[in-house]
């Protein structure tokens, strides 16, 4: 792999290109290609796009969540070593805390009198700590997959407005509005999204709903791919577990309902009968307790605790591996120029 950081400028953003094989030797042509794609965040307004264009755009953001979320690892392991140190250098009997390592008021101003009001008090050990940092690192974990998702539904909104704008019998004559049907062929890539934006029924739901009746070829590579894994469910299960992370603070209150609502939603519920591997594949991202279940996204150890060789399995990056080469299936689909040029 090869990985290029361009910065074009105060007013514009900095771009992370992904290109792997020969495309790496191209990778100076590309950026020239693209930065002016690059703009369209600080602009607040989309510029005229191609399917590459819209793809590199969704590369791009979701190698910029991997850097964060590589800073909240070295974070995390930093704030361990910190902790590791403390215990080596005391114990109970000798720490000047006791055994409490953090003690900490929280305050506020009184708006009447601008005195300081204390509301709380807090008192962890070294162990409860370690929690609490393994808790702070699911909860940011979880927010980068929710800004994962919502890059995946802005790249939905574009490649349907591209759809729109270079092949106008892939809408519903209900998508454009009020446009006469003359004015079409001088609307532009920007007119078209905003017509999605507007448009509340033209949910991700809905969108790779109308994708994929245009392109079968979706189906197929849904249930049969590489990753031995069904992408339909794999999206909506990403599209739930984003909508518990922002509605209830990844706490899920019934485990049963949220497995059958994305079955249900994929047509494969099958009267409350779903094969075991399905309900499986959902439930392996969920920390069950007896009092909560909460969306677990930590990396989980496969190796024996006492392996000289530490393995884990990434759960964040497989969650965001199903929506970028979905994507990339639907770049393919809709101009199959896009990922040939980069084998």
């Amino acid at each position: 792999m090869a990985c290029r950081i361009i910065t074009t400028g105060n007013d514009q953003v900095t771009a992370y290109s992904f290109l792997s094989g020969t495309a790496a030797d191209r990778m100076v042509e590309a950026d020239k290609r693209h930065l002016v794609t690059y703009t369209y965040c600080r602009e607040k307004r989309e510029l005229e796009m191609d399917v590459p264009d819209i793809l590199e755009v969704l590369r791009n953001r979701f190698a910029e969540l991997y850097m964060y979320k590589g800073v909240i690892n070295i974070a995390k392991d930093q704030e361990i070593e910190r902790i590791s140190e403390y215990l080596n250098k005391y114990d109970d009997s000798d720490d000047p805390a006791g055994s409490y390592l953090f003690l900490q008021s929280m305050l506020f101003r009184d708006l009447e009198t601008g005195a300081w009001v204390r509301y709380g008090f807090s008192k962890t050990t070294a162990e409860e700590h370690l929690r609490i940092i393994f808790r702070n690192e699911n909860k940011q974990y979880g927010w980068l997959l929710v800004e994962a998702y919502e890059e995946f539904e802005d790249f939905l909104e574009r490649i349907y407005a591209y759809m729109g704008k270079t092949n106008p019998s892939a809408w519903y004559l209900e998508d454009f509005g009020r446009a006469k049907l003359s004015d079409l062929n001088h609307k532009s890539f920007d007119w078209h999204l905003d017509a999605i934006r507007k448009n509340h029924k033209l949910n991700s739901r809905e969108l790779l709903s109308r994708i994929r009746s245009i392109y079968p070829e979706l189906q197929r590579l849904e249930e049969q791919n590489a990753l031995q894994v069904n992408l339909r469910i794999a999206i909506e299960l990403v599209s739930g577990l984003r909508n518990g992370i922002v509605h209830s603070r990844g706490v899920i209150h019934d485990l049963d309902d949220f497995v059958e609502r994305v079955l249900t939603r994929c047509g494969m519920w099958n009267n409350g009968n779903p094969k075991p591997e399905l309900r499986e594949f959902i439930e392996m991202y969920f920390d069950v307790k007896p009092k909560e279940v909460t969306i677990s996204l930590r990396e989980v150890l496969i190796t024996p605790p006492k392996s000289p060789i530490r393995e884990f399995y990434n759960v964040w990056s497989d969650l965001v591996e199903y929506l970028i080469a979905y994507a990339h299936a639907i770049a393919a689909c809709v101009d199959p120029t896009t990922i040939q040029s980069d084998r």
